[in-house]
């Protein structure tokens, strides 16, 4: 995925569910500029931290902002 200021993410979840979190180098090179490795409970934590304002606003009628 790219976000909206240009960064380049992706995932890759190998076979024992090890999800390894790539950011790509800004210099435009073909290999990642880090590497975060996440075991499922970390990969969860992190998704329930990315989502968690979202739902706060989606319980105060807040949606959209």
């Amino acid at each position: 995925m790219t976000t909206r200021h240009g960064e380049q993410l992706s995932l890759i979840i190998d076979d024992h569910g090890v999800r390894h979190l790539f950011v790509a180098d800004s210099c435009g090179f073909d290999a990642p500029g880090w590497e975060l490795v996440l075991d499922p409970d970390d990969a969860e934590r992190l998704a329930e931290m990315l989502t968690q304002r979202r739902r706060v606003h989606e319980l105060n009628g807040d949606r959209g902002r």
